[in-house]
């Protein structure tokens, strides 16, 4: 196996048992950073979702922004099917690898998004020297993240893992075997030729209730301890997840 690929087989096989309803979870204050950040900075143009399921994110962005057109890219065929059926005006669906240089030509896009996407690769630089050849010069990224370098989360993936040589049915069905955390200082490494504007640190509530059972349990005890731990009064970044904002100069 190429470790410094993703593994496609195992994702595309986890998100095809998984429930749409629960793929489509990301929360209305994340979304909301998302446009925020898009008028803030002007963007108009041609926008990558990249990893985009089932466009949940980019179809909801052209209604709001009409200066805007998507491209939403991801590995699943069959959310790619689904997008198409419904035949969306100034929104375009495609089967693609993201590791994959040759998907799209040199300085297509005036932006791209990354929601919740990088951590599901083994070696994140792969991606990103991508998006530094598809963007054009002064085309921005937005990356939206877990946030790897939370002292919580990092406990909570090292349980992942211990609980899965245990039960490995049923932490399966929780999260993709390829998922990991990416330490800030990680994404600071891979973004070195871009400027970096912004990276902050935010706490997300659950938009959904957790399973009435053991595992559910520790995902409600893991959110009450994220919350304690983003209020501290001291350290940074202690938010449950990031956002990072960069521009290709």
């Amino acid at each position: 196996m190429n470790l410094s690929k993703q593994d496609t087989k195992r994702e595309i096989s986890f998100f095809n048992n998984l429930n749409v309803n629960d793929y489509n979870t990301m929360s209305s204050e994340t979304q909301s950073l998302i446009y925020s950040t898009i008028d803030r900075y002007r963007i108009k143009g041609l926008v990558l979702e990249a990893g985009c399921g089932t466009g949940a994110l980019g179809k909801r962005l052209i209604k709001i922004n009409h200066n805007i057109s998507v491209i939403g890219v991801d590995i699943n065929r069959n959310f790619i099917k689904q997008i198409q059926k419904t035949n969306i005006a100034n929104y375009q669906a495609v089967v693609g690898n993201l590791e994959n240089n040759k998907m799209f030509d040199k300085e297509k896009f005036d932006c791209i998004i990354f929601p919740y996407i990088l951590h599901h690769f083994p070696v994140i630089n792969n991606v990103i020297n991508n998006a530094l050849f598809w963007l054009k010069k002064g085309g921005v990224i937005i990356i939206i993240d877990p946030n790897g370098s939370n002292l919580i989360l990092k406990i909570s993936y090292l349980l992942r893992v211990f609980l899965y040589k245990i039960f490995p049915d049923k932490i399966s069905k929780y999260a993709s075997l390829n998922e990991k955390t990416i330490p800030i200082d990680t994404f600071y490494n891979s973004l070195k030729k871009f400027k970096i504007f912004s990276i902050s640190s935010f706490i997300v509530i659950p938009n959904r209730k957790a399973p009435r059972d053991f595992f559910g349990m520790l995902s409600v005890i893991r959110f009450i301890l994220l919350k304690f731990y983003y209020f501290l009064p001291f350290g940074k970044y202690r938010g449950s997840d990031i956002i990072i904002i960069a521009k290709k100069e």
